[in-house]
């Protein structure tokens, strides 16, 4: 039973670690490969996109992260009805840009204030033959 109940809570730790939503399906960020949890992340201006409001905690000033990623994209799906049809994607997507900026203007008023922007290809892009 202990052994049981042990390979179990493994199974769904495991399960949760693995485990994404929508937004994390794709990595929308280069640093997202280094780290695989930006959520908390507080060293970098692409926490825009997972923690805006570590924003403030960033360095005082502005602060950017200008990077690109490319992919490998290998898709293969079978569809059994209503007709038989074998649908693939081998087409790699080589320039995939991200762009973001953080200006941290420090204490104003009462609290911190930062501004940002976030620009980019959500999801990878892609093409249609």
């Amino acid at each position: 039973m202990k052994k049981s109940l042990c390979i179990l809570l493994t199974l769904f730790l495991a399960a949760g670690l693995f485990a994404g939503s929508i937004d994390y399906l794709s990595n929308q960020s280069i640093n997202w490969m280094m780290t695989t949890s930006r959520n908390a992340a507080t060293d970098s201006a692409d926490i825009v996109n997972f923690n805006p409001a570590g924003t403030v905690f960033l360095p005082q000033g502005l602060s950017l992260d200008v990077s690109n990623q490319t992919l490998f994209k290998f898709y293969k799906n079978e569809l059994d009805s209503p007709v038989d049809k074998t649908l693939e994607q081998d087409e790699p997507t080589w320039f995939l840009p991200n762009l973001y900026a953080v200006y941290n203007f420090g204490r104003m008023g009462p609290g911190l204030l930062a501004a940002y922007l976030q620009a980019g290809i959500v999801a990878g892009g892609g093409n249609l033959n």
